[in-house]
């Protein structure tokens, strides 16, 4: 729990212009691993209710606040930017989702919050496309 909490520490104290640039650039970085397992797992549920609610403001703080690098993460992101209006940016966390090492959905576990993450993710970023041809 340790870096996760040194991680909340720097974002609390970091410009929260700054953040707020960076995912509305679509360059906000979601670097833990391992040490942030366990508060990603634990918001889960919030993270799923945000979503299926349309509250991607809500949703984008606590994904970037836990910092968890897996694809679901990633997707949460770009639903955001693009709930936002930003679909540049989502299109890059799509695509970030979609390269991701670190998959929710594996041989031996599924932690994907009922969601088909590359199946959604793909559906998204041809609905963004579509829309960017009109």
């Amino acid at each position: 729990m340790g870096a996760c909490s040194a991680r909340i520490d720097e974002i609390n104290t970091k410009n929260v212009d700054q953040i707020v640039d960076e995912f509305v650039s679509g360059k906000a970085e979601l670097d833990c691993y391992l040490a942030c397992a366990t508060r990603f797992g634990s918001g889960q549920a919030t993270m799923r209710n945000l979503h299926d609610a349309g509250r991607w403001d809500d949703l984008a703080k606590l994904v970037i606040t836990i910092g968890y690098n897996q694809d679901i993460s990633w997707y949460y992101l770009g639903r955001s930017a693009e709930g936002l209006g930003l679909h540049d940016a989502a299109l890059t966390y799509y695509k970030r989702a979609i390269s991701s090492e670190y998959k929710c959905l594996t041989f031996m576990l599924n932690v994907c919050s009922g969601l088909a993450v590359p199946e959604t993710v793909n559906q998204r970023i041809a609905m963004i496309d579509g829309r960017k041809r009109r």
